[in-house]
């Protein structure tokens, strides 16, 4: 019993995910892998980063952040990362 007297039960609140608060990123290496392929053919890497609060993610080349084109596709979901690139044969 509490302060207000004997009372009916109220209705269920609705459920709650509990999430720990300032985890530190953590990047799944087993993912990372070398990719062999031809010229010509489209690949990706879905590369599954994790932390709280999410962490802001972006590739790098030789220092050089890689961006979207026409050839490569850079996707950021809350959990991981995909990059899509086709390549062309060097001419």
């Amino acid at each position: 019993m509490n302060k207000g007297g004997l009372s009916e039960p109220s209705l269920p609140s609705s459920p709650h995910l509990a999430r720990p608060k300032n985890v530190p990123p953590k990047i799944d290496r087993n993912a990372m892998v070398d990719v062999k392929i031809r010229a010509g053919q489209n690949f990706d890497l879905d590369i599954p980063v994790t932390g709280e609060p999410p962490p802001s993610k972006e590739w790098t080349v030789k220092g050089n952040m890689v961006i979207n084109t026409d050839r490569i596709k850079v996707r950021n979901y809350l959990q991981s990362m995909i990059v899509i690139a086709q390549l062309e044969s060097p001419e």
